[in-house]
């Protein structure tokens, strides 16, 4: 009997965790639109020229297949050596614009920038929010693809959530187009022979051309870009080196989740 009692009592513990989980899960999650004309994040991309297709591709079965872009100048650069580290000779920073209002799916739950919480548990929880936004029949053909590709498809939005100790965007390859955003080179960076895991040099845009917001840099707008005066400090430090942008670069974050998120959302 009193082995069965503890079954029992363990069960009922098992579900108030299961659905105090659940309701910390949605007090996470929030679907906002962000206007039209805002800088949503920054992304380092191999290469010197930028073309839609390199954001589109690379789709696979996994859950977590998209293209990842931070709020801030200094935690997208520190990215940098990750595209040098696999041969690049070149990489560029790039500003994502929304060209449209365009959705977003806000998913600030802080137990994601616990690294022992696996990749699939987090899965199941953002997965099991979005679901609550979709009708039965939707769920279902939901649940039978990757999760971020599920968002853009069925949600037609893109995520942000939190990466360790940052929120970042996560954005389903689908859902990047030409039609919802603006893609613009703002630097480009050129690896170092001698040193490959350092920049060798950086040209930036300048202002008056960035004002433009033309979606490609050209090679009549490559031909406009200035070099920055870096020290040997400022190439092998990525925090130091995204300082010396800032110079160049504005603004130097992204400000519209704090603009359009609910704040209860953020804390």
């Amino acid at each position: 009997q009193s082995q069965q009692n503890a079954s029992q009592l363990a069960v009922k513990q098992a579900g108030k965790m299961q659905a105090s989980q659940h309701q910390q899960s949605m007090s996470s999650f929030q679907q906002i639109k962000i206007p039209a004309d805002i800088l949503v994040g920054y992304k380092i991309f191999p290469g010197s020229k930028f073309i839609t297709s390199q954001a589109q591709l690379g789709q696979s079965e996994a859950d977590w297949s998209g293209l990842y872009a931070q709020f801030s100048l200094q935690h997208a650069v520190a990215y940098l050596p990750n595209h040098f580290d696999r041969g690049n000779e070149s990489a560029m920073l790039v500003a994502i614009r929304s060209k449209r209002p365009v959705k977003c799916v806000l998913y600030c739950d802080k137990s994601f920038s616990d690294t022992a919480v696996s990749s699939d548990t987090k899965a199941t929880a953002l997965r099991t929010a979005i679901a609550t936004c979709l009708p039965p029949e939707t769920q279902i053909q939901a649940s039978g693809i990757p999760l971020l590709q599920s968002v853009g498809t069925f949600l037609d939005s893109f995520v942000v959530m939190y990466d360790e100790e940052d929120l970042e965007c996560a954005f389903p390859h689908c859902f990047l187009s030409d039609d919802n955003f603006n893609f613009e080179v703002l630097a480009v960076f050129e690896r170092d022979p001698v040193h490959p895991w350092m920049a060798k040099s950086v040209a930036v845009r300048p202002p008056d051309i960035d004002q433009q917001r033309t979606p490609l840099a050209d090679d009549s707008d490559r031909l406009q870009f200035v070099n920055v005066a870096l020290t040997t400090d400022d190439r092998a430090d990525m925090r130091l080196l995204a300082l010396k942008l800032e110079n160049f670069v504005s603004p130097v974050s992204c400000t519209w989740v704090e603009r359009y998120a609910p704040q209860k959302i953020l804390n």
